[in-house]
Parts: C-alpha cells; structure tokens; sequence
C-alpha cells in the first residue's frame, strides 16, 4: 500500500466509519489487487475504491486515461499490449474474478460502489460527459 492509498484508507475508516481491506488481491487474477474494499456497517454501503494521485499536474489522468483505469480496475478489462500471449491479445476478462472477490468477502456485486480517487484531471472540462456517459 502507498501514502495515498492509506490515507483513502484512513478516511474511509475513520471519516465514513467502515471497516476497510486494503490491497485486496483479486482471485484468479494474477497480479490484480484492488486497493480498497470498505463496508458501512450502518447503511451497509459496500466500495471499490481504487486512487491514482500525484503531486505534479503533468501527471494528472486524462478522461482517456480515466476510461483505460476504470475498464482495468474495475471492469477488469486488460491494459492493450502487443504480443501473442498477453491477456488482452488472448481477450482475457477478470470481471467474473473481480466480482467472485467482492462476494468472497461478503459483497454482492450489483451494490458495490466503485470510485476512483485522483487529485486533477488534465481536460476536467471534459470530465461530466465522460462520467455521464462511462458504463
């Protein structure tokens, strides 16, 4: 876990009082994780949450980029990579692993709510008609 992983894992904790698994490791995935699984034991809310954030805007995502994070992390939609034995040349999909971890854990997958944490968004004018339109 990274500074900034902890310290989302630390509001969600603390802040919105759930109790939180961090760097959760996806089944049947290899090398997936998701950063953090929270539950509100009072509104039973369950949260993906994943973050990505960095003190210097040149590296703040696009909504481009935002899309390529949210398909991986949450969709589990493989990162493009050339070559014959790559998950995304293989049309390899980890969302049934992704949501068979939620369920390992006591979360039923359709009341998940995933959120992404980032500081910036370069093109953040952008940034409402993507969230609109993302599914």
């Amino acid at each position: 876990m990274n500074a900034v992983e902890h310290i989302v894992e630390c509001y969600f904790r603390h802040c919105q009082k759930c109790f939180t698994m961090t760097d959760v490791k996806i089944l049947g995935g290899i090398n997936r994780q998701a950063d953090l699984l929270a539950y509100n034991a009072n509104s039973e809310k369950q949260y993906h949450v994943e973050s990505s954030v960095s003190h210097c805007k040149m590296w703040a995502p696009t909504t481009k980029m935002l899309r390529e994070f949210f398909d991986k992390k949450f969709m589990g939609i493989p990162e493009r990579r050339k070559g014959k034995m790559t998950d995304h040349t293989r049309k390899k999909n980890y969302f049934v692993n992704i949501e068979q971890t939620y369920r390992s854990v006591g979360f039923t997958p359709s009341h998940v709510e995933r959120i992404f944490v980032v500081w910036d968004v370069k093109d953040k004018e952008n940034l409402n008609s993507f969230l609109e339109g993302y599914r």
